[in-house]
């Protein structure tokens, strides 16, 4: 584990088989993880990501939200926003 100042990230090597890295920075860490089996995300992400214009940012975002759109109930709630 390693923290990046007010967060907690892992190391890659620390990562257990059946959980997917969905977001990682380069100088951080992994920031985002998913369990292979279960329906289970989580990520770190710090307020000032969204607003940062670095390409690693930029790809940080990329992959959450990707991984955001898979999950069934945030499908469904973008589909009814969307479709309004």
């Amino acid at each position: 584990m390693s923290s990046r100042y007010h967060s907690l990230s892992a190391d890659v090597g620390t990562i257990p088989v059946d959980v997917a890295i969905t977001g990682a920075m380069k100088d951080s860490g992994v920031m985002g993880v998913g369990h292979h089996k279960y329906m289970l995300e989580t990520a770190v992400l710090a307020g000032e990501i969204l607003s940062e214009t670095t390409t690693s940012s930029a790809n940080l975002r990329s992959q959450m939200l990707a991984s955001l759109k898979k999950i069934p109930i945030v499908k469904a709630w973008l589909h009814s926003r969307l479709n309004s």
